[in-house]
């Protein structure tokens, strides 16, 4: 469980805690803004990212995310998987819209000037789950 001083936040279940970010840059070497995290490429898996949280937490209540990609094409970022109470790790995966009709959708890493923004909402207590 995170041993830390959060800020309050008003919530109905116990024990919330945010955490927001964003990566911006090649991922080999992001430039990270928040805390309680860290952030590198998921092993060679084109377009996926790896967050790694500083603490472990009950469960992962919510999860958003966004790209500002350069290209002019449209953006989509995925939550691929989660595990906050074992390896503290949230995997996204970044898409952009594809030239070819046919592909549809690509993976793809981050550009140097481009950005991931997400926010986490965490449990940090087994009380009341509802």
């Amino acid at each position: 469980m995170a041993n830390r001083t959060f800020s309050k936040v008003q919530a109905l279940n116990h024990e919330v805690k945010v955490i927001s970010g964003s990566i911006k840059g090649a991922i080999a070497s992001p430039s990270l803004r928040g805390l309680g995290f860290s952030a590198e490429k998921n092993g060679a898996n084109n377009g996926e990212i790896k967050i790694t949280l500083e603490d472990k937490y009950t469960s992962l209540l919510s999860a958003t995310a966004s790209a500002m990609i350069d290209a002019d094409v449209a953006a989509a970022v995925k939550i691929k998987s989660h595990d906050v109470s074992g390896t503290k790790e949230i995997v996204l995966k970044l898409f952009v819209e594809d030239a070819d009709p046919a592909n549809s959708w690509a993976a793809t890493d981050l550009g140097a000037d481009e950005e991931v923004q997400f926010t986490l909402v965490l449990r940090n207590s087994s009380a009341d789950k509802r």
